[in-house]
């Protein structure tokens, strides 16, 4: 339990027991009730700031079993030294507690899912940018495809930067771990939407849509209407399309494309 409700939960209890306290004695002492309220309105007001120095100052590890379900599933967690990946290990850790994990038509979200949505944001190092951290703290997932009031068609992802909400459909989300080759990651693609969204300078602006359709078609199995059809979204972003492509598919990339990846690459958890 995150530290900010463990230092929550008690002071309720205290706040409870004053009121039953002064219940039976059928006088309300605010003396008592008084410290009480205001100790459970700071923890309620401050409880996040409470759990963020906590789990700095004590970050999590991945167990054995999260280490290599990372090993086995996350392709740019391989690429990393073993010094680099427990420091990605204990970001991961420490974001996916902060975060609010909403579960949709499904009793709980497991953790090995947690880390999947997760761990392109850390990839990207958006975790740094407290812009980002402090706003997108809350992830929904559905079972399968879904619709909402905002985009009232079947997809299977999408971002509320006003709600810092990203919602995925699970069962796309996972089959692209399980086979990213044949099946498009919709976690890393909308955290790459967000990266490039504060870092408009980085967008390939020498490369036309037409170029990088052409040469993500060219690459991988990926074709335009086919990837709005499985996305469910009348437009794809190209920039986070193939910001995807560079990192899934490295082999025969053009000189062009290649330095924009660098240069790209240089603010990425590597």
């Amino acid at each position: 339990m995150l530290l900010g409700r463990m230092l929550l939960v008690p002071s309720i209890l205290l706040l409870a027991l004053s009121i039953y306290w002064g219940m039976v004695q059928e006088h309300m002492d605010i003396r008592l009730i008084l410290p009480a309220c205001l100790l459970v309105v700071a923890l309620f007001v401050f409880q996040h700031k409470i759990n963020d120095y906590s789990l700095r100052r004590w970050p999590p590890k991945l167990d054995e079993d999260e280490e290599h379900w990372m090993r086995s599933y996350v392709h740019f967690y391989n690429n990393l030294s073993d010094f680099r990946k427990k420091e990605f290990g204990q970001n991961l850790g420490r974001v996916c507690a902060q975060t609010d994990f909403i579960a949709k038509g499904m009793e709980s979200v497991p953790q090995e899912i947690k880390m999947i949505v997760i761990a392109p944001m850390i990839y990207m190092r958006l975790h740094e940018n407290l812009q980002i951290s402090e706003n997108f703290r809350r992830v929904a997932l559905y079972l399968h495809p879904f619709i909402t009031p905002e985009q009232n068609y079947i997809h299977i992802s999408e971002i509320h930067d006003e709600d810092g909400l990203l919602i995925f459909s699970l069962a796309e989300l996972q089959i692209s771990y399980k086979d990213p080759l044949r099946y498009f990651n919709s976690a890393f693609y909308e955290w790459s939407r967000i990266f490039f969204g504060i870092n408009q300078h980085l967008k390939p602006t020498n490369m036309s849509d037409e170029f990088i359709w052409h040469f993500v078609a060219g690459h991988t199995n990926i074709e335009k209407e086919r990837l709005e059809a499985y996305m469910g979204q009348p437009e794809i972003d190209t920039s986070s399309l193939l910001l995807y492509t560079c990192t899934y598919f490295q082999e025969n990339i053009p000189a062009d494309v290649a330095a924009w990846h660098a240069r790209v690459k240089k603010f990425f958890f590597v």
